[in-house]
């Protein structure tokens, strides 16, 4: 036990050394007036119908905060602008906006175990900068609960996390010369989330987040906690 847990925590460090993370920030419940900032990445894939193609892949990045209210009720926020590109719309060049909120909920407590319910929603809009104004939005919504169990090792406090989540995701593409906009929604919106993290040193927070629902869709982040 020992063994993996400390394989667990040298992983959330390398990967936050890394820096990468994406949007949509779950995890356990910060102290009442402690402060999280920081930087997460996400990979999305999922199924989207009716349109074509139905499989969608894509990755987001933003920076993020979190903030305790009381000891059980934390929320979060995140948002970021970039200039990306679109491997399927190759010589364009593309602005992106994210923006996002959340909050997160410990409803029982035994020991070292919690009970936590979360709600978060983020939205994603992409605007390719040339004279065709095309125009990609994204919208997601991840809610559901999950059981915590939090540890020291080596005077490090790690948290384990497993849950049941709806994951629903909308998908619209503004395409030239055509309104309304093509709009796909996800259909299997049941899945599973689990994560691990790790405070170290009582500063540095890293964590490893995975969220099952048409594909496997992982997220990792680093922050600084007051």
């Amino acid at each position: 036990m020992k063994k993996a847990v400390y394989i667990t925590i040298s992983f959330l460090f390398l990967v936050s050394l890394c820096g990468a993370a994406y949007g949509q920030i779950v995890g356990p419940p910060l102290g009442k007036a402690s402060f999280e900032g920081g930087y997460t990445y996400k990979w999305f894939h999922r199924d989207l119908e009716p349109n074509k193609p139905i499989e969608m892949e894509w990755e987001v990045a933003s920076f993020f905060a979190r903030y305790g209210i009381t000891d059980r009720v934390t929320i979060s926020f995140e948002g970021g602008s970039w200039e990306i590109e679109h491997d399927d719309f190759p010589g364009m060049e593309w602005d992106r906006i994210t923006v996002g909120g959340g909050i997160t909920v410990r409803v029982y407590e035994y020991r070292r175990y919690g009970l936590s319910g979360f709600f978060h929603y983020n939205e994603i809009l992409d605007t390719d900068r040339s004279s065709a104004r095309f125009r990609k939005q994204t919208r997601g919504v991840l809610t559901g609960v999950q059981v915590e169990r939090g540890f020291k090792y080596r005077k490090q406090k790690v948290w384990l996390a497993a849950g049941v989540a709806y994951v629903w995701d909308q998908g619209k593409n503004y395409v030239w010369g055509e309104r309304p906009p093509l709009e796909d929604d996800s259909e299997n919106n049941i899945g599973i989330v689990l994560s691990a993290s790790a405070l170290i040193h009582n500063r540095l927070a890293t964590f490893v987040y995975l969220v099952y629902a048409d594909y496997w869709q992982p997220r990792v982040g680093v922050a600084l906690r007051w």
